[in-house]
């Protein structure tokens, strides 16, 4: 029996070691990939806060590609969610005030970088409509 526990055990650590080789040079992911998996953790973690809200969730050019399957098995409500991919962008902040302005949208989360007072106008316009507003920087990934 402990020799099956020895190979159950080996068996698992090879498995992950090879889950973890993302590289070629090496066992440990590069800082991008880490940050990537950050990012999007952090995504799904606001959109199962959010998974209950009557009306859309905006998701304005996030940095990662979501993968539909997984967020199904997570159970997030896909058909709630409203994706605006980056290459269709060509003014965030304008385009996070279409959204928060929109009477049907209860949040919305953005991957792109706004300027100080950008921010700070598009935070007091989500308070006022009653709007959840979050930034996906990698700021706030540092964070977590």
């Amino acid at each position: 029996m402990l020799t099956t526990t020895k190979l159950l055990h080996s068996d698992t650590l090879s498995r992950a070691s090879k889950t973890l080789n993302t590289s070629h040079t090496g066992t440990i992911p590069p800082l991008t990939l880490l940050q990537r998996n950050n990012t999007e953790l952090q995504l799904l973690k606001l959109l199962q806060q959010h998974r209950d809200v009557d009306g859309w969730i905006v998701l304005i050019a996030p940095k990662v590609k979501p993968n539909k399957n997984f967020w199904a098995s997570c159970q997030i409500p896909l058909e709630k969610i409203l994706m605006i991919h980056p290459h269709q962008v060509k003014d965030l902040a304008k385009t996070v005030q279409r959204a928060i302005n929109s009477a049907s949208c209860k949040v919305v989360l953005h991957g792109g970088e706004l300027t100080d007072e950008e921010a700070t106008q598009l935070a007091q316009l989500a308070e006022k409509q009653q709007t959840a507003l979050y930034p996906l920087t990698q700021a706030m990934v540092k964070q977590h």
